[in-house]
């Protein structure tokens, strides 16, 4: 369901490398758009049919965005 955490490590250190946050980013935003790294992580490497990464990136993109408030 998940992939194994050497994989999830490998693609999440990729994703979190090919768009380096800037400075000004507080840290809810910050730790919400790694939570959704890492469900990418365990989409891409793991099952993609599992319902609960998807609706898990919704819950960080709702968190990121109600810290925004």
């Amino acid at each position: 369901t998940h992939g194994s955490f050497t994989t999830n490590a490998a693609i999440w250190h990729k994703l979190l490398m090919s768009a380096p946050f800037p400075q000004s980013i507080p840290p809810t935003q910050a730790l919400a758009i790694e939570m959704i790294y890492l469900k990418l992580a365990r989409i891409m490497s793991g099952n993609f049919l599992e319902i609960d990464h998807w609706k898990d990136i919704a819950g960080y993109a709702k968190l990121g965005s109600e810290a925004c408030e």
